[in-house]
């Protein structure tokens, strides 16, 4: 996580010893485009809802499989073209925004 401001590093570390349920690491949130999404979230067990919008995230990590209670993925205005298969494995998974950004 090292190219990820501190600050936003700051917030995913709150966001796992808090247990939170919603991470918010959108650009209007961080002020900083992501150009994916930092593997520390993948460790996020109990996160339900997480907005990637408005960044520069190209492709989804198979990682994301380890967010197994996630029910909301917001990735609009991201580069992301295709959803993988493996978003299907997310047993909880009921709403995912998404867009294509030129």
């Amino acid at each position: 996580m090292s190219n990820i401001p501190l600050y936003i590093q700051a917030k995913i570390k709150f966001a796992k010893e808090g247990k939170l349920r919603e991470l918010d690491l959108s650009y209007q949130s961080t002020s900083f485009k992501l150009k994916e999404i930092p593997r520390q979230v993948f460790k996020l067990r109990y996160l339900e809802v997480l907005n990637l919008r408005d960044n520069e995230i190209e492709e989804i990590p198979k990682e994301i499989i380890y967010l197994r209670n996630l029910k909301s993925l917001n990735l609009i205005d991201n580069r992301i073209k295709k959803l993988p298969d493996y978003l299907s494995q997310l047993p909880h998974l009921k709403s995912i925004c998404s867009s294509y950004k030129n």
